[in-house]
């Protein structure tokens, strides 16, 4: 066979062709490299085998995928199928409501038509005696009737039946007490006529004066025993109750879940609250001897994944970059979870937003559930809007997010857009029974309250604040606090912003400069992501704890936010808006400065503004911070005369909300005992 000679890249055969040394040499060099291309070539012909199996193997695991993905749609039909019978159940329960409504209304009107004949003045006297006898005698069956209550109470089975039969009895003496006013107008009218008996008239005024004042007892005491009543009933009704909670693994999500299990458990509930070890050691201090008996922390082991510990099975200081796989784990432990359910047996479910599976796992055991979101109302009614109407605007011009935000703005586009995240929100709305719990207030959110109301198809209750008692923090605080004590009232800010966002570095630095210049006293809290290794000195601007030495305190982790919100030299909130700040900071009077970071902030940011307690660091068009920006609005919000506003609607917000209490938690204790009662009914 000729030779063959490579010539610009081309292969010629060349008998008379002749071969030097040299070029002889040359030539077992190139035929080498062939034999190396060709042993490659080999190897990638290999490789692709192998890739074409295995995309033979994923293709096998897709068509399993599918075949279960149609078993979960057939169990989803049959949940909505279920769910349309208790829509059919509440309806008559409405119409039942609406029928006794207009019984008592016509019962009010039909008193309202009753005349009685006026009194001779031959008989004034013996009618002034006559009343006095039916004043004791009113004693006397009031005193029956107290006697009767209680006997009935400790006999009756039926709950409802003893509401019903007190209820009358107090509309019996209602419309005793309309009858004594009829007669006390009668002897007014009366003692008018008698104006030839000046000293009999003047008698009979204070008698009539005196006859006021004790029907205003008696209205009063009444009032009493029927507020008396209800909670009797309330209690008697909730004390046998068992509610497992079960949040997502965030602080900002445990954190509320705990302070409603102390609310109810303050109202005769047992509570068994579930999470990862790693969380439930962060609140079980928490708790306070008076509700320890009836709250118990149950663990919940999840599974130990690649680069996620078990110190890590929590978001408090999580690298954002595990957040995917600890999301993986807390699905993964699903099965645990519902060997907890099946141990504890509990009468309602509470679960938190990511875990639409869980209701799943109760209704397996006929327990009733209900989902409960930390988030503000407000901003869950601005998400669940652009997932059913993602092209529509949000009804509400004044929640918006701004141009330098509009990168959070797409980040929930694009979730409304991502079938798999509608549809585990929706799942989790659908699979509540009858209501959703949000965390927040009817007075200042109720607009939103009621279009999220109509989003979901579901009546929507509101928690209230759910503030931690500052009293149940640890004493770790007390070199802070001693601190604070030493400046003067209002002069100080405190700065923080929550235990899951990490400030960056540009951020860091403008913040710290802005606080230098406001030449206002501050408290700030830094933290770094777990694991990260980073010097507080050398994150900060060169000197900067030098210069603002005995007016500024740098703490690093963590701080007592209640203990130091609630303290009287506070004058100022550095927030980056999360649902749970804020609403600390309006439960304590202290003016918001917002410097929202990242997804729901900014919304709730504009709330701050719309109510007026508070007011925003605005950044740059690229989103930058400004040094001079941030001092400004310190000084307004905190000093200025310009901020004398902010600070009194604070003020005034604290006050309202303070006098107001936990009145939303005994709702949501109706609303339970309504759902477990009709739970029982459907299941037994």
């Amino acid at each position: 066979m000729a030779d063959e000679t490579m010539i610009n890249g081309e292969i010629y055969d060349d008998p008379e062709l002749e071969i030097t040394g040299d070029d002889a040499s040359e030539t077992s060099g190139l035929n080498q490299k062939v034999d190396g291309l060709k042993q490659e070539n080999d190897e990638i012909a290999r490789k692709n085998r192998e890739y074409k199996q295995s995309i033979e193997e994923l293709k096998d695991s897709v068509k399993v995928l599918r075949d279960g993905n149609v078993e979960l749609k057939n169990k989803v039909d049959e949940a909505e199928s279920e769910n349309k019978a208790l829509g059919a159940v509440a309806a008559r329960a409405a119409e039942l409501e609406a029928e006794v409504a207009r019984l008592q209304h016509d019962l009010v009107s039909t008193m309202s038509d009753l005349q009685d004949s006026t009194l001779e003045l031959s008989d004034l006297k013996r009618g002034l005696m006559g009343m006095k006898d039916r004043e004791k005698e009113k004693d006397v069956k009031l005193e029956a009737l107290q006697k009767e209550r209680n006997l009935l109470v400790s006999k009756v089975e039926n709950l409802e039946g003893v509401e019903s039969s007190i209820r009358d009895e107090l509309e019996r003496k209602g419309k005793y007490i309309l009858d004594l006013r009829k007669e006390v107008d009668d002897l007014e009218s009366a003692v008018g006529r008698m104006k030839t008996l000046e000293t009999l008239k003047n008698d009979l005024e204070k008698t009539v004066a005196k006859m006021k004042v004790e029907i205003g007892d008696l209205e009063s005491r009444v009032d009493e025993k029927e507020e008396l009543i209800n909670e009797f009933i309330m209690k008697e009704r909730a004390k046998s109750l068992r509610v497992l909670m079960f949040p997502w693994l965030a602080h900002g999500h445990i954190s509320p879940y705990l302070e409603l299990a102390k609310r109810l458990a303050a109202r005769n509930f047992i509570i068994y609250l579930c999470s990862s070890p790693a969380n439930l050691s962060s609140i079980k201090n928490k708790i306070g001897q008076k509700l320890a008996s009836k709250i118990q922390l149950v663990e919940l082991h999840l599974p130990v994944l690649p680069g996620l510990p078990v110190s890590h099975h929590t978001t408090n200081g999580l690298p954002p970059h595990l957040m995917p796989t600890l999301k993986k784990a807390l699905e993964m432990s699903a099965p645990e979870f519902s060997c907890i359910l099946r141990a504890i047996r509990p009468d309602l479910l509470i679960y938190d937003f990511l875990q639409p599976w869980a209701p799943l796992a109760a209704a397996a055991i006929k327990i009733p559930a209900v989902e409960f979101i930390t988030s503000s109302a407000i901003m869950t009614a601005f998400m669940f809007h652009f997932f059913k109407t993602p092209d529509v605007d949000f009804p509400f011009p004044a929640i918006f997010y701004r141009d330098y935000e509009v990168v959070h703005r797409s980040k929930l586009l694009e979730s409304s857009e991502d079938e798999e995240v509608k549809e585990i929100a929706f799942q989790g709305i659908e699979r509540s029974s009858g209501i959703v719990l949000v965390k927040g207030f009817e007075e200042f959110e109720g607009r939103y309250i009621d279009y999220l109301s109509k989003l979901l198809g579901k009546k929507v209750v509101p928690v209230g604040s759910l503030v931690p008692d500052p009293s149940l923090e640890t004493d770790e605080s007390s070199e802070i606090l001693d601190w604070l004590d030493l400046k003067g009232k209002k002069s100080t800010i405190f700065v923080s912003f929550g235990s899951e966002y990490f400030l960056k570095k540009d951020d860091m630095n403008e913040l710290a400069h802005g606080l230098e210049l406001s030449k206002v006293n501050f408290i700030w809290v830094v933290r770094f992501p777990k694991g990260q290794k980073i010097d507080l000195e050398e994150s900060l601007p060169k000197g900067f704890l030098e210069r603002v030495r005995g007016r500024g305190l740098v703490v690093e982790g963590w701080a007592p936010q209640t203990k130091i919100l609630g303290h009287m030299n506070i004058g100022g909130f550095v927030s980056h808006c999360g649902c749970s700040s804020i609403i600390e900071g309006m439960h304590f009077g202290v003016p918001i400065i917002a410097m929202p970071m990242h997804l729901d902030q900014p919304i709730n940011a504009r709330l701050i503004e719309e109510l007026g307690i508070g007011s925003e660091v605005m950044r740059d068009k690229s989103g930058r911070l400004d040094r001079a920006t941030v001092a400004e609005v310190i000084q307004k919000v905190v000093a200025d005369k310009a901020g004398e506003s902010i600070r009194k609607k604070a003020g005034d917000l604290s006050q309202k909300m303070r006098k107001k209490g936990d009145a939303e938690v005994d709702d949501v204790v109706h609303e339970f005992v309504k759902i477990c009662s009709k739970g029982k009914r459907m299941f037994h």
